[in-house]
């Protein structure tokens, strides 16, 4: 595994056989990158796969946020209201299908509390998710569709 600074320079080079691995004195709001790839023995190891990653705001236990979320109605069929609490600035909602696809995407500005409603009537019947983001938040919510 191989992890990059935003200058481009390895900060983790390692070979672990674990399938997770800390990375402690990352910089809090920062983008990495990381690579991995398998080691698949003789010497040989296969292609890196890579990705990025953000590191949060350095949020400890004595800092970490209060923010809240409900949906309701859940189960629904028409439409569905999300609540946020705890936040403040702008606020990114997602429902999101089970293989990840953004079906629809909507922004509100909130002052530690704010609710935005959404039509799901053209979606069908089943599960999803509900992402909401903001700077300092990342949450995610089952919503049910009949």
């Amino acid at each position: 595994m191989v992890v990059t600074d935003p200058q481009g320079a390895d900060i983790v080079d390692v070979i672990r056989d674990e399938s997770s691995y800390d990375i402690a004195g990352l910089t809090p709001g920062t983008n990495y990158s990381v690579k991995v790839r398998t080691v698949c023995g003789d010497g040989n190891f296969s292609s890196y796969v890579s990705t990025t990653f953000r590191t949060t705001g350095g949020q400890g236990i004595d800092n970490a946020s209060s923010a809240s979320c409900a949906i309701y109605p859940n189960p629904t069929s028409n439409a569905t209201t999300i609540s946020v609490s705890g936040v403040n600035g702008r606020v990114k909602i997602e429902v999101v299908d089970m293989n990840g696809r953004t079906l629809t995407s909507e922004t509100m500005e909130c002052s530690s509390d704010c609710a935005k409603t959404i039509d799901v009537d053209g979606l069908a019947q089943g599960a999803y998710f509900v992402r909401i983001t903001s700077d300092n938040l990342n949450m995610v919510r089952k919503l049910i569709v009949r």
